[in-house]
């Protein structure tokens, strides 16, 4: 699954950790103002209550696209 995930860059570090955990590999990582767009492929069995997790973690409503591609 491809995901983007814009999020405030002071949690760059932490979010890209934890797509490595959850075996997503990062193809891009932009950035747009004080934002970060990371863009990974990740397994859609390990994105199940990602939304939640990543509010944890970075502490605001985290901006999540994703693509399914076959």
């Amino acid at each position: 699954m491809l995901v983007e995930l814009k999020i405030p860059t002071e949690f760059q570090g932490t979010v890209a950790g934890d797509i490595n955990k959850r075996k997503g590999v990062t193809v891009g990582n932009d950035q747009d103002g004080d934002d970060s767009i990371i863009t990974a492929h990740v397994p859609l069995i390990n994105m199940f209550g990602y939304s939640t997790a990543l509010r944890s973690m970075t502490q605001v409503k985290p901006k999540i696209m994703s693509k399914i591609r076959m």
